[in-house]
């Protein structure tokens, strides 16, 4: 009775999750979880990936539901496993990425008795999780409908971030009559063996049971009016953009910001950074350091904030600054609060794909007289960066790889950015370019794990070849991930600064402490990347000197291999380099005051 009350349970499950299009799942080996991949391996209408790690496992399927703007489904056994999905599951909540977490465990009766594989799984992720439900271990005297609906509320509560549901199995998982409904699986007009008939129109269906909408705030009359009279009551407003997660809510961004005309500082997650169709100000991250471009100069009397997720620190410093009493507006459609700054007067979750062209019906004529001498000064930066580059002492250094980068990403790929410094050197080095690409980071917060699984997840998720650019300790960090690329659907490539160590703590105040540096905060390690390479089946190139990169960039896009770029840094050269090009900007701004503070 066990078995077959697991493998209805199970197969119930999995049905009703590709009814709501939820088909893509990370399976993680093990016997306790038996009837969920059973039921996943014998579903036509599913997609699975085998991961042995299943810390790899949660950052894949966090990549693919980045990409795809729906839950990816992870399934594990009990004990130790679901534990590693940790980095991932906090990573999801604070960017509300829809998750849902399958873990299988032990029935009530082996708990607390010291059963092998046997850990309190129950709210194992705490509060960052959307929503958790125990289930028990199947029985006939429980409702299907219940199971059912516990399971649409699983997946309504996904689609703001991850989800967990602990499901009890107890053995057998296979009975002897197992080989003969190995391909029973339920189609329309089939029924599940053992289904109750209440339940015959759900069978006789391919909708799921219950469909629950998400509902996101509009604004009332009076709250947009209050908005749109102070955007159009601003004389020096400043656009900002964070993290927009749906190609709607940037195309609503992108529509907005060139009605408002207003200076535009788009963060690199904002999928508009790279677009030449807004009002952009290159390199606001160098410019803001500057002493002309302080909160007290520019004096903005509006900062109307688009998203979330700012990772600019000096735009974070220069919001800090502004007067208490500063009109500053976000619209977001996240759930969280998200004001470091602490200066936020109107904080509102939303659809923005749908409030924005309401607000736009409605607005006026708005202008800023912030963008002329902003622009003026994003010329002056471009010119004084692109002299800085043609200098020796920039040759390898990480900014130029980033530029040389971005500057040669084909249009059909997309570029995930590692933490640490890439995402930084791109907020910094890199402008507005020809065309439009999708740039993704995971900076829910901030770590350097699960970059290449991501990479991975992204690529299934988009069906389209990617790029990740990261530093050495963040490859080492998920080195086993290199496994599924050669088998993706699309060309994933690797770019890594090997930089023997923490590139970051270079810039940071703690460099000075020579007698613990190095070895506390520099990590240094003499550990090369190729052997990995061939370990894992990858195309590999090593850049040694600047002329070599573009070559090892395009030989590795024209080969159509899954492959691993090594480009070797020195950590004190890089940081000066940074220097370097802080002060260039810095000079440049200065010596155009005069015709700056005119403007």
């Amino acid at each position: 009775m066990s078995a077959r009350l697991n493998r209805l349970w199970a197969q119930v499950l999995i049905e009703e999750l590709t009814r709501h299009q939820l088909d893509y799942f990370c399976i993680s080996p093990g016997s306790r979880s038996t009837p969920l991949t059973a039921a996943v391996a014998r579903h036509p209408q599913t997609q699975s990936r085998i991961f042995f790690d299943e810390r790899s496992a949660a950052f894949h399927a966090l990549g693919y539901a980045r990409a795809r703007e729906q839950a990816a489904v992870l399934i594990c056994s009990s004990g130790s496993a679901l534990a590693h999905y940790l980095p991932a599951v906090i990573e999801a909540a604070q960017d509300q990425i829809p998750i849902l977490i399958l873990s299988a465990d032990r029935p009530p009766e082996l708990q607390e008795i010291g059963a092998n594989q046997t850990i309190r799984q129950a709210h194992l992720y705490g509060d960052y999780v959307r929503w958790f439900c125990d289930l028990p271990a199947p029985d006939s005297e429980i409702s299907a409908v219940w199971l059912l609906r516990t399971l649409d509320q699983a997946v309504h509560a996904s689609q703001q971030g991850p989800v967990h549901l602990n499901l009890h199995f107890r053995e057998p998982f296979f009975d002897a009559s197992e080989s003969e409904i190995i391909n029973e699986v339920a189609t329309p007009g089939q029924f599940y063996r053992g289904l109750p008939a209440s339940l015959s129109h759900w069978q006789q269906s391919t909708a799921p049971l219950i469909t629950q909408a998400q509902g996101l705030l509009g604004l009332s009359a009076a709250m947009q009016q209050q908005i749109t009279d102070a955007l159009q009551q601003s004389q020096r407003g400043i656009l900002l953009l964070g993290r927009l997660r749906t190609q709607a809510e940037q195309a609503a961004a992108l529509d907005l910001a060139q009605v408002l005309g207003w200076p535009v500082f788009a963060d690199p997650l904002s999928g508009l950074r790279l677009s030449p169709d807004l009002p952009q100000i290159d390199h606001y991250d160098l410019l803001l350091k500057t002493p002309l471009l302080t909160a007290d100069r520019l004096q903005p009397d509006c900062i109307l904030q688009v998203g979330q997720t700012l990772v600019s620190k000096s735009l974070l410093s220069m919001l800090s600054s502004l007067p208490i009493d500063t009109p500053y507006i976000l619209l977001s459609a996240s759930e969280q609060r998200q004001d470091p700054a602490l200066r936020q007067k109107l904080a509102l979750q939303l659809d923005l794909a749908t409030v924005i062209p309401a607000l736009l019906r409605d607005l006026g004529g708005t202008h800023s007289d912030l963008l002329q001498p902003l622009q003026a000064a994003a010329a002056q930066a471009r010119q004084a960066l692109q002299s800085c580059f043609e200098t020796p002492a920039l040759s390898l250094t990480e900014p130029y790889v980033m530029r040389e980068l971005a500057a040669h990403l084909p249009a059909d790929r997309f570029l995930l950015l590692g933490n640490s410094m890439p995402v930084r050197d791109f907020d910094m080095f890199v402008a507005a370019g020809s065309h439009s690409q999708a740039v993704f980071g995971n900076r829910g917060c901030s770590g350097i794990d699960g970059q290449v699984s991501t990479l991975a997840g992204l690529v299934q998720g988009r069906t389209q070849a990617g790029v990740l650019i990261c530093g050495d300790l963040t490859l080492f960090h998920d080195l086993n991930a290199l496994y599924h690329l050669p088998s993706l659907s699309h060309q994933a490539i690797v770019i890594v600064i090997n930089n023997q160590g923490g590139g970051i703590f270079s810039l940071l105040p703690v460099q000075k402490q020579t007698d613990i540096f190095e070895p506390f905060f520099g990590t240094p390690h003499a550990l090369q990347f190729e052997a990995a390479a061939t370990l894992f089946g990858l195309a590999y190139a090593q850049v040694q000197q600047p002329q070599d990169f573009l070559v090892a960039w395009q030989t590795m896009l024209a080969s159509g291999q899954a492959g691993l770029i090594e480009v070797r840094s020195e950590r004190q050269a890089n940081a000066e380099g940074h220097r370097l090009l802080q002060t260039s900007i810095q000079n440049a701004i200065c010596s155009q005051s005069a015709a700056f503070m005119s403007q």
